[in-house]
């Protein structure tokens, strides 16, 4: 394993760093084997230089252990075993060449395990963020449905409970009733809006978004420049990005315009949202715009939001599907 301190140093140090302690090791294995020969047997140091060497490699890892070991074994070779080596030129050209393999040839194979450590660490981060993701993805599924049996108990459901027994008790004409039950159509019509909007399905995507302006408090740009309609969950997820960014602008960005752009790009369609407010959007710092990115990624989409203080805030989503 590598060690830590060594890692941080700069890769073309670590290799004129390696070549150095090759030449380090050689010089030293010369001395004892010049100073052993005739008083050491031949196995017993062989084995205490392989030792030295798996220490080195503990130590530093293979971009070091390797010149270190192939210079140990030359220096044994050549200064403990005979016949001893004369060192002339062509001996130190051998040396230089075998110390420059063993360098070659540690960098290549620490380079590229470095990059497989780099890989699966990044994709143990994908994992878990995938992880995460689709955890928020339930919850934010389980809290929609607890809102909308919530709302349905306490509010359509109670009052057409209500309605019953009047109407059982002959406690109110037919005029009364007709107002109350069109109360509650209204109520159960704006309800199931959050669940899903009828014109999308039905007319597409210009008109719901259209249908969305209109509901608005703030005046909406919304400019749809798709001759054929998208998939329906590139539809869905385009609506509804739209429908939290301009909640987002009324209550939190204090935005007195906001602009909704859709247009092809390529296999994909491109959605942009753009108010005036205040900007200083940050998705760390609330669930809506973290959750809008999650369901743009759960399509294979993107979602960037660009908020600088004071500038506005524009949401840009990409979204795979054609709309040919």
């Amino acid at each position: 394993m590598e060690n830590p301190r060594v890692a941080r140093i700069p890769f073309p140090a670590e290799i004129g760093l390696s070549l150095a302690a090759g030449a380090g090791a050689f010089a030293f294995s010369a001395l004892v084997c010049s100073a052993a020969r005739g008083h050491l047997p031949d196995v017993p140091l062989g084995l205490a230089l392989l030792a030295a060497v798996l220490l080195i490699a503990r130590a530093t890892g293979i971009l070091y252990a390797l010149p270190a070991g192939v210079a140990a074994i030359l220096a044994y070779d050549w200064f403990f075993l005979p016949p001893l080596r004369d060192m002339n030129d062509a001996a130190f050209t051998i040396l230089a060449l075998f110390l420059v393999m063993a360098v070659i040839v540690s960098a290549v194979t620490t380079a590229a395990g470095r990059r497989a450590v780099e890989a699966e660490r990044a994709r143990g981060d994908l994992a878990d963020e995938l992880i995460k993701s689709r955890a928020r993805i339930v919850a934010a599924a389980d809290e929609a449905r607890r809102r909308i049996e919530r709302d349905l108990h306490d509010g359509a459901q109670q009052r057409l409970v209500a309605l019953a027994l009047r109407l059982r008790t002959s406690a109110i004409d037919q005029q009364a009733a007709a107002g109350d039950l069109l109360e509650v159509i209204d109520e159960l019509r704006e309800l199931s809006r959050g669940i899903h909007p009828a014109v999308l399905s039905d007319s597409g995507l210009r008109p719901a978004l259209r249908a969305l302006g209109r509901r608005s408090p703030l005046p909406v740009e919304v400019d749809v420049r798709l001759d054929a309609r998208p998939p329906e969950q590139v539809e869905v997820c385009a609506y509804y990005v739209v429908s939290e960014m301009l909640t987002n602008a009324v209550k939190h960005a204090d935005a007195t315009t906001v602009a909704v752009t859709v247009e092809p790009d390529g296999d994909a369609v491109s959605l942009t949202v753009r108010d005036d407010g205040i900007g200083g959007a940050d998705p760390a710092r609330g669930t809506g715009l973290v959750g809008l990115k999650d369901r743009v990624e759960a399509l294979g989409g993107t979602l960037e939001v660009r908020s600088p203080a004071g500038e506005g805030t524009t949401v840009t989503c990409r979204l795979p599907g054609s709309t040919g």
